[in-house]
């Protein structure tokens, strides 16, 4: 009987401890009563994500979640516009890196491999981790139910995943050309042309590099490029030279005037060009070389060689060197002489204005000689010496006098202007064509690398603090567990007095 009574007396404490401790538990749940919030992970696995690199080759950060431009898209698409603002949510997001337990482990590095020391050093800027975790707590003011916050931390990745796929995704070049070449010449109109199709070679060269084996229709980037550099060797050089040698242009008075410029400018080159090349010519007549320096002391006579015969290989370079920019200038002149006498319609031959390169000082030759016949050239003669003398290479038009060489130019090639026109306008549909199957590849590229595979979202899940939840229930087990055990062992400890209580009667 006793033992039966003392048994009831211990589940009577222990029940007791239990309901007091569940008591306490409520009373901090309620006190300290954590916030709700809402989590989900976003891992990303397409090539470069483990370096932290997208498939645009720029690196990335899982902190664009919380820009403005994905929290505002995402406020919108989950209706909450006018109760949360972007700022707002950016206070109650938290996004964490998931990195693995041995992390370590794999990020350390000895100092030492023969003295087993334990220096190492960690190296965690180097890790990139490709599984995020993102929280979203209800701290707001009201407070989001709990529908309205997993709809809004819902959203919120969605709207970072497509934003994603848009900002990092490898762009494609316009297929048809941004610029309006009706504003420009037709030289300027084949530069644009060259210059924009360069780019997209150089582009398409970089694609075939990262992924080679990408084709469509057993086509990839690499045949891309090499289309695009066939046009700029045959086509775009055959018009070309079809503007230099007919003189085909839009406006034949700016034409004119652009060679007018082009030859003043080379005219104040070739004279700086040439008293430089007089000044050296005149430093190697008078150069003395092998110089011997004898220096006399007490008891020797020590020699010393000059630098005087490097010097002089030097000053020799130097000459030719200046030479042959005389000569590459002279030929400009003369190239661009030629243009403004065929714009102009003028039919006599013109004279050479020689391009040939000074000689060395030992025996003293022509400089380059412009001739005196050729109105829209320049005028050198060989002085004595070897020094090139400049005259008026272009005279100065009057208005006039432009506008007749203007007309009668542009009557003279009406309907090489309509060839050229047509050919370019081939060139740019050639060009298009191109572009398209270089903008498929592109987007097929983007599609293996940004999917739903590579930048996977987890379901959203919600924990809220309630009574009824296995929070509360952990908070309990942690408090009336302490409560339920002191009870067990006062009871425990009663029950051995009163059994040596019983011995001692």
């Amino acid at each position: 009987m006793k033992r039966r009574s003392w048994l009831k007396t211990t589940l009577c404490v222990l029940l007791a401890c239990a309901v007091l401790g569940t008591i306490v538990s409520g009373i901090i749940f309620a006190v300290n009563k954590d916030k709700a919030y809402a989590y989900a992970t976003i891992e990303f696995s397409f090539d470069g994500a483990a370096e932290g690199i997208a498939p645009n080759g720029y690196a990335f950060s899982i902190l664009d979640i919380k820009s403005d431009a994905v929290l505002g898209k995402a406020i919108a698409a989950a209706g909450l516009e006018g109760k949360v603002t972007p700022a707002d949510v950016r206070l109650q997001m938290e996004t964490t890196g998931v990195y693995p337990e041995n992390i370590v482990e794999q990020m350390t590095s000895y100092e030492s491999l023969l003295d087993f020391s334990a220096n190492r050093e960690v190296m965690a800027t180097v890790y990139h981790p490709t599984l995020y975790s993102v929280v979203l707590y209800n701290g707001f003011e009201p407070k989001l139910s709990d529908g309205e916050l997993k709809k809004l931390l819902e959203c919120v990745m969605d709207t970072y995943r497509t934003w994603f796929a848009e900002a990092y995704a490898a762009g494609a070049n316009d297929i048809a050309v941004s610029y309006n070449l009706d504003d420009y010449d037709y030289p300027q109109q084949l530069t644009i042309l060259t210059r924009l199709m360069e780019e997209s070679a150089a582009y398409a060269e970089a694609m075939y590099e990262k992924e080679p084996t990408l084709a469509i229709g057993g086509k990839g980037f690499n045949n891309i490029a090499v289309r695009l550099h066939n046009l700029i060797d045959t086509e775009i050089a055959r018009l070309s030279a079809n503007v230099t040698i007919n003189a085909l242009t839009q406006k034949p008075k700016r034409l004119i005037t652009q060679y007018q410029y082009e030859i003043d400018n080379l005219k104040n080159q070739l004279e700086k060009k040439t008293a430089q090349l007089e000044k050296i010519d005149a430093l190697l007549a008078f150069y003395q070389k092998y110089e011997i320096i004898y220096l006399s002391t007490t008891d020797s006579l020590t020699k010393i060689d000059g630098n005087s015969s490097e010097t002089y290989d030097k000053l020799v370079e130097e000459r030719k060197a200046v030479a042959d920019e005389i000569t590459v200038i002279s030929t400009s002149i003369d190239t661009y002489t030629q243009r403004l006498k065929d714009l102009t319609g003028e039919t006599e031959e013109p004279e050479t204005t020689g391009a040939a390169a000074p000689a060395a000082p030992a025996g003293k030759t022509d400089e380059p000689v412009e001739d005196k016949k050729d109105t829209a050239g320049s005028e050198e003669q060989t002085a004595e010496d070897g020094a090139v003398t400049e005259e008026e290479v272009a005279p100065s038009l009057s208005e006039e006098e432009l506008a007749a060489m203007a007309e009668a130019a542009e009557q003279a090639s009406k309907q090489a202007v309509a060839d050229l026109e047509a050919d370019i306008d081939h060139l740019l549909a050639v060009r298009e064509e191109i572009m398209k199957d270089f903008a498929a590849l592109i987007s097929l590229y983007n599609e293996q690398q940004i999917n739903d595979m590579t930048v996977t979202v987890s379901v959203v899940k919600i924990e809220a603090p309630r009574l009824l939840s296995g929070a509360f229930a952990k908070q309990t087990l942690k408090v009336a567990g302490p409560f339920c055990a002191v009870g067990f062992m006062v009871c425990l400890v009663l029950i051995i007095i009163s059994r040596r209580k019983e011995e001692k009667k």
